[in-house]
């Protein structure tokens, strides 16, 4: 599946941060989860010099894998970023970029040109989220 994700990230202190966990605009059902995400790259950073990212991901009994790619979108300056999206069933512990569409898997092939990629950083998050 390709999406194009805007993803804009906020600065926010804790006294900001409970404020708005209070306010009655974004009152809703909160569910909370653990993601555990896992990137992937090349051993010379293939991708990152593309400005590309590859991952694992896990979160609540899910595993996905994920390619994004800039492609030369942007946004419109302060911290918005514009990306190409794709997303497949993760089925092991490392990334098949032949499970991705196939204009990812094809992009993704190329990027990476013949190179095993490894893992090269894991992160823990719990996500907060709510309907409004």
């Amino acid at each position: 599946m390709k999406d194009l994700e805007t993803e804009i990230k906020l600065l926010a202190s804790p006294a900001m941060l409970k404020a708005l966990h209070r306010h009655p605009l974004l009152a809703g059902e909160e569910h909370t989860s653990l993601l555990v995400t896992t990137y992937f790259d090349t051993p010379d950073a293939r991708l990152h010099r593309a400005r590309a990212t590859l991952r694992l991901r896990s979160s609540d009994g899910q595993r996905e894998q994920t390619f994004k790619q800039s492609g030369g979108h942007r946004g419109n300056g302060g911290s918005a970023v514009r990306r190409e999206e794709w997303t497949a069933p993760a089925t092991g512990d490392h990334p098949d970029p032949a499970s991705f569409a196939p204009e990812a898997a094809a992009e993704l092939t190329q990027l990476i040109d013949g190179q095993d990629t490894a893992p090269f950083a894991s992160v823990k998050v719990q996500r907060r989220t709510r309907q409004i």
